[in-house]
């Protein structure tokens, strides 16, 4: 495969020269760092739910635990503001003991990202300061995979490669084991369970 292409590349070369034209070098991928976004008057947390559910964890990891419990989350009012994440940006972790957010992404969407925190920082809207605490009963389920790695697909999940439902609020991967451990309400579960039977099915076509 690597032959056949490699091959194509000089064929295609020599006939650019042939006509006169220069070859254009294939674009570079962008490095991806991550940075750390400290904020003073805005709660992280909040500032992350208002970037959408998917970019937000507001339950921990479980330790393994499987059952059902309790968990605390915050909910924004109907008429707080929602934004959009620029392009560049891979993923956002709201890191509650220094008030600031984990963010992954390009140098470049990181810094345009930096300007508009700040500026929301130095005046939040009055609706992201009202968000609530509320109580929501979640399940911590196994689930077996067959044709997907689970370790790869939890780190699919964990860095937004593929976005999983809003009432699924953790994805793991136990060790030495190909399934995942998976907080969610019984209508998140749902969700992800039907998400994860498309994924396998579409895994066990192209490897057929």
């Amino acid at each position: 495969m690597r032959r056949t292409l490699i091959s194509l590349m000089l064929t295609m070369a020599v006939a650019a020269m042939a006509y006169g034209q220069e070859v254009a070098a294939p674009p570079e991928a962008k490095k991806l760092v991550y940075k750390r976004l400290s904020l003073t008057k805005l709660s992280c947390r909040r500032l992350v739910l208002a970037y959408g559910p998917e970019w937000s964890s507001a339950a921990s990891p479980t330790g393994g635990l499987l059952g059902t419990q309790k968990i605390k989350r915050l909910v924004l009012p109907p008429d707080a503001p929602r934004f959009l994440m620029p392009e560049g940006i891979e993923s956002m972790i709201a890191f509650d003991p220094l008030n600031a957010l984990i963010v992954r992404g390009t140098e470049d969407a990181i810094e345009w990202f930096r300007r508009i925190i700040e500026a929301l920082d130095a005046n939040p809207p009055e609706a992201l300061l009202n968000a609530k605490v509320e109580e929501v009963d979640v399940k911590i389920v196994e689930m077996k995979l067959v044709n997907l790695k689970a370790k790869e697909l939890a780190r699919a999940f964990a860095t937004r490669t593929i976005v999983k439902p809003s009432e699924v609020f953790f994805v793991s991967n136990p060790v030495d084991t190909n399934s995942l451990h998976i907080q969610a309400t019984d209508e998140g579960f749902e969700r992800l369970k039907k998400l994860i039977a498309v994924l396998e099915g579409l895994f066990k076509e192209t490897t057929s």
